[in-house]
């Protein structure tokens, strides 16, 4: 393979707007010059990751990471440089050399990429059977039965296994290494400890992460038998978090940017039918219920989530389960779209078509107060005056908690029309529900209400404090950003007798700019970040985000560049006490003499600055 240049890196730079590809992975909104979000990197309640699309520049200011497009693509979908370069390219469809393209896309920890190549060859090897054998013959006119076009099981990759410890025996022909089989999960051992295939005729849907690259499987038995469970997903590992990771969220995220809504499916057939129909912001997770962690990440992306689940009996409970556990997330504008005729949406698709399908997601949206409210006034015998008032109990419950002045007027309206009760008594009965308070003065919270702050997601890494730099770091992370724009200050700095930067960061990072300036055309800080390693990448992050004023003249240079060398000084003075200290320890006179000489004239400068 041969190594991209320089000069394509630079056109493909120049040609995408960090803006445009940070967008499908977080939500941003605009304040003062830059944008800011939810940190993709860490979980956090306050958007503090911040883009700067002037200066092509991304940067946390809660865990500190940073950088340009391509160092955002290496962090976020965990590939190499070169990948991350041609990921980037692909977004923008800017066309590449075929030549650049086989680029190695492994991670930097080598575990990890001996594990993702395991799950690439074991998904190939899968697809392999079910498109291209006889042994994947019944699985792939089932998936023809359920509607799923070739193109779909392309584009999904979907596999089959079959039963003939076919990927054991894949691997052992590979000589894979025990080790990395047993950490993959991607096999089982018997009793005798002997690895064997561990999904056995079943249809193979792969879960990848957000970058696209295939972490699990998810195995869905081709025939029915009650020893074994519908769905068999694979075990946890290193690549493999279920809690942290949504099916079809890689191919999904782009469209719920542009939608600003996700759908939230109940499982991954619905989501591949609701695909395939057109609808292609849908994503499941890998359990029953929606984590903490799942939500965090389309919190980062959209504010609005329709929860669209079976319209049967179970399927109606796990939304209402799913609405308890959203509504009292703030930020989140929560609906429910419930499918007639009882169906899922694989059925709703196969019976009515795509285009009414279509016409579903668009038009039957309700909201979750209101989902709510039907919900609890299911199967209650409105005629029995008990149950009508325990209904009425439990609607003004929710709609104190949850509603705004404007649907309460609205649904007291419905519930009079419903009850046969006045709306003025319904509305009396409601305005006499005052919250209740503790005997510590705290308002006790219902199950349904609204809390004044936004509810805290999973485990949340708390912001960094603030970093307090001493007198000598401010001044020369003030010079080192200048010097970052300024060629003329590099020059200066250059000819200034014994410059160093005193922290061997800021003096690396200075020097590896001037070489940079030195041996390339385009001297923007977002192409020199290309030449740093991860941590002064940070730095320089850090640098271009902070709020510096600017060097209007070379008085603000000149005051920096005295700090820096009274603060010298200050240390040199501190190494001739010391050394002083130790001649007059050891009775060597001529250094005694040499050192107290040097003390004094370090005095005398000191006080002269």
């Amino acid at each position: 393979m041969a190594r991209i240049p320089e000069s394509v890196i630079e056109d493909i730079r120049g040609q995408i707007n960090i803006v445009d590809v940070i967008s499908q992975y977080v939500q941003l909104k605009k304040s003062g010059k830059n944008l800011f979000g939810l940190c993709p990197f860490h979980e956090e309640t306050a958007p503090s990751f911040t883009v700067s699309e002037d200066k092509q520049i991304f940067h946390c200011f809660s865990c500190g990471r940073g950088g340009n497009v391509f160092k955002f693509i290496m962090d976020i979908d965990s590939v190499t440089f070169p990948e991350a370069v041609i990921k980037v390219a692909k977004f923008g469809n800017i066309p590449i050399d075929a030549q650049y393209l086989q680029q190695d896309s492994t991670p930097v920890n080598e575990a990890d990429r001996k594990l993702r190549d395991l799950y690439q060859q074991a998904q190939q090897l899968y697809h392999h059977v079910l498109v291209n054998t006889q042994l994947g013959q019944p699985a792939l006119q089932y998936l023809h039965q359920r509607g799923m076009t070739d193109e779909t099981i392309d584009q999904f990759s979907v596999g089959f296994a079959p039963n003939n410890n076919l990927l054991t025996l894949f691997f052992k022909d590979k000589q894979v290494d025990a080790e990395t089989l047993a950490a993959s999960g991607l096999l089982a051992t018997n009793r005798e400890n002997q690895f064997l295939d561990r999904f056995v005729e079943r249809v193979m849907f792969p879960i990848k992460d957000q970058g696209g690259q295939v972490i699990a499987f998810s195995g869905r038995a081709l025939h029915k038998d009650p020893n074994q469970p519908k769905y068999l997903n694979s075990p946890e590992t290193a690549l493999f978090n279920k809690r942290k990771v949504l099916f079809n969220y890689d191919l999904a995220k782009a469209e719920i940017r542009q939608e600003k809504t996700v759908l939230l499916f109940e499982g991954f057939m619905d989501v591949i039918s609701a695909f395939q129909a057109g609808v292609k912001n849908g994503v499941a997770s890998m359990g029953t219920s929606l984590t903490d962690e799942q939500l965090y990440m389309l919190q980062r992306t959209t504010n609005h989530l329709v929860i669209c689940y079976d319209g049967d009996t179970p399927g109606v409970k796990a939304a209402n389960r799913a609405v308890d556990m959203l509504m009292p997330q703030k930020n989140l504008d929560i609906g429910v779209i419930v499918l007639p005729d009882s169906q899922d949406p694989d059925e709703y698709i196969k019976t009515k078509g795509a285009p009414a399908f279509v016409n579903v997601i668009r038009n039957s949206e309700q909201s979750a107060l209101r989902f709510k409210l039907a919900y609890l006034k299911r199967d209650v015998n409105l005629s029995n005056d008990k149950f009508k008032f325990d209904y009425l109990s439990q609607a003004l419950d929710l709609l104190k908690d949850q509603a705004t002045p404007a649907e309460q007027s609205l649904y007291i309206q419905e519930l009079a029309n419903d009850l046969g009760i006045e709306a003025s008594a319904i509305k009396t009965q409601l305005d006499e529900l005052r919250p209740k308070h503790s005997g510590n003065g705290l308002t006790a919270k219902g199950k349904f209400q609204r809390q004044v702050e936004p509810q805290p997601v999973g485990t949340l890494q708390k912001p960094s404090a603030p970093v307090k730099y001493s007198q000598l770091e401010q001044a020369e992370r003030l010079l080192l950003y200048y010097a970052l724009h300024d060629e003329s200050l590099c020059r200066q700095l250059i000819s200034e007798p014994n410059f160093k930067f005193e922290h061997d960061t800021y003096q690396t990072i200075f020097e590896l700019w001037l070489t940079f300036l030195t041996n390339h055309d385009n001297h923007l800080v977002s192409a020199f970040i290309d030449q740093l390693p991860p941590d002064m990448q940070n730095v320089v992050a850090d640098l271009e985000m902070s709020a510096f004023p600017d060097a209007s003249n070379n008085l603000v240079i000149t005051d920096l560049l005295q700090v820096m060398a009274h603060q010298d000084a200050k240390k040199q003075l501190s190494d001739a006490q010391a050394a002083l200290k130790i001649a007059n320890e050891t009775g060597n006179v001529d250094e005694q003499l040499h050192w107290t000489n040097e003390i004094i004239k370090l005095s005398r400068d000191l006080k002269g600055a």
